[in-house]
């Protein structure tokens, strides 16, 4: 089995994911059950975030931010880097790969973009589409605290471990909805965060972590 040092296992990796150019589908699949709750369609907003995996010598990581507890919409939530696709983007690609340098200051020549996750609407109105690459394992952090409190690497293999996963009710319940989170060193990961984790994990099913 290819482990993550073969160029082959990153190949193998990139051809489980959507290709970097595919399109977006016009309706994420979780939009039905969110427009039931908004009581009708929405507007929704575009976003990009970029899914940063890091090879190390135990296996593969992927990083999370802590996103500022100040911040109007989702403070204080375990995030990707990214957000909102500017006119100025060339696609979604561009746009996460500018907003982790804005945010985690991690440029863009230290990311290898693989693929793409399936586009997902969030409660606060965007659609969020994942871009998903290598980033290399001497990264160096230069937070912007005004978006970011802290970063930290999840193992993905924990990820793929079902048994770690429970229920989770946020806040604001959504009717209809179960939601699940993953808890590490004091973080509870749910939302679209864990539901990008588990389609990259479901993906990657038997592929070494």
């Amino acid at each position: 089995m290819p482990t993550t040092g073969d160029p082959h296992y990153w190949r193998d990796l990139a051809g489980r994911l959507l290709p970097l150019d595919a399109v977006p589908t016009p309706d994420p699949a979780n939009l039905d059950l969110l427009t039931r709750y908004w009581g009708g369609r929405r507007p929704l907003a575009q976003a990009a975030v970029l899914v940063p995996l890091i090879a190390r010598h135990n296996g593969l990581s992927v990083l999370l931010t802590r996103r500022n507890d100040q911040l109007r919409l989702h403070g204080g939530q375990i995030s990707f880097p990214g957000g909102r696709i500017d006119p100025g983007d060339a696609d979604a690609v561009q746009a996460a790969l500018r907003e982790t340098q804005e945010e985690v200051g991690v440029p863009a020549h230290r990311v290898a973009p693989l693929g793409r996750l399936a586009a997902m609407a969030t409660i606060s109105q965007f659609v969020v589409e994942p871009v998903v690459a290598r980033l290399a394992p001497d990264y160096e952090l230069r937070l912007d605290p005004r978006e970011v409190s802290s970063a930290f690497e999840l193992p993905l293999a924990r990820v793929a471990e079902l048994a770690l996963w429970r229920a989770y009710q946020p806040v604001s319940p959504v009717p209809g909805l179960e939601l699940q989170a993953l808890d590490y060193q004091g973080h509870t990961i749910w939302g679209v965060t864990a539901m990008i984790l588990q389609e990259l994990a479901a993906r990657m099913h038997g592929m070494d972590l």
